[in-house]
């Protein structure tokens, strides 16, 4: 299956080892070298939080989410219904003044988070 085919499978995650790094003679993979411990789906778990910081990071919003609260919102459960869809589960802020903490932040589908951004988006005319 090709790399960009992961981004049109709707709510289905595919494993980190196969979509990011293809496996080759000269880079290996090693558990128990890893920050997250050898477990695979922890790994992916904090693979999915760095990814998360460095774009808040990125658009200059306050982070105050550790990798442990990160696990507490995202159940493995929620966190295998992660994804693109409209009823996929993601991350938001309740409000988006605010950084990203653990009391500000909640898991909704993507639907709901469409509809509560367009009753404040503002129409430029």
């Amino acid at each position: 299956m090709p790399f960009y085919s992961a981004f049109f499978c709707g709510c289905y995650k595919y494993s980190m080892e196969n979509k990011y790094c293809p496996p080759s003679k000269y880079r290996t993979w090693d558990p128990n070298k890893w920050v997250s411990g050898p477990d695979p789906f922890t790994r992916e778990k904090y693979y999915a939080w760095h990814k998360h910081r460095s774009q808040a990071n990125y658009r200059n919003e306050a982070y105050e989410l550790s990798f442990e609260d990160w696990q507490t919102l995202w159940s493995d459960e929620d966190f295998l219904k992660r994804g693109r869809g409209n009823h996929c589960l993601s991350l938001c802020r309740i409000d988006g003044d605010q950084s990203w903490n653990i009391s500000n932040v909640e898991i909704i589908t993507r639907i709901e988070h469409k509809k509560r951004g367009k009753a404040t988006w503002k129409t430029t005319t």
